[in-house]
């Protein structure tokens, strides 16, 4: 695994080389990914079946066109090859709320019926990275 600049005792999966296999991972990679992203973004994170993350789709402002996202992603995504994904908000707050839960409710369901397994979604700010399952006490989709 690499190491981000801004944080050297943290390692960042390497794609297309890593698994991501913890939430922790995810989390780390979620803050490296703030770097290059704006408020209002979504970033989405394919998974082969050995959890080894392959690109970043980063839809600017997407959290304002949530169900055009899913329509790319429907084309974008092959679940043969990645049969999970990771998907990544970036605030300036890390307020949730239920329409938090909504959402991630929502597209977990459209990606199942895709053949494809949300396995977490995060709220990224300049401070932390936050599970929308995890802080709705609901459990996640980690193997670990």
């Amino acid at each position: 695994m690499t190491t981000s600049q801004h944080q050297p005792d943290r390692p960042i999966p390497t794609c297309g080389v890593d698994p991501i296999i913890s939430a922790s991972i995810a989390a780390t990679l979620g803050h490296a990914l703030h770097n290059s992203s704006h408020t209002s973004d979504i970033a989405v994170v394919p998974l082969d079946h050995q959890s080894i993350g392959h690109g970043v789709l980063l839809f600017e402002n997407g959290a304002h066109y949530l169900d055009n996202i899913r329509q790319i992603l429907a084309i974008s995504l092959d679940h043969h090859e990645t049969p999970d994904v990771i998907v990544y908000s970036y605030r300036e707050h890390d307020v949730l709320d239920e329409n938090d839960m909504y959402e991630f409710d929502l597209t977990s369901a459209w990606f199942a019926n895709q053949g494809i397994q949300l396995i977490d979604w995060f709220v990224v700010t300049q401070r932390n990275a936050r599970s929308i399952p995890t802080e709705f006490g609901r459990s996640t989709n980690w193997t670990e």
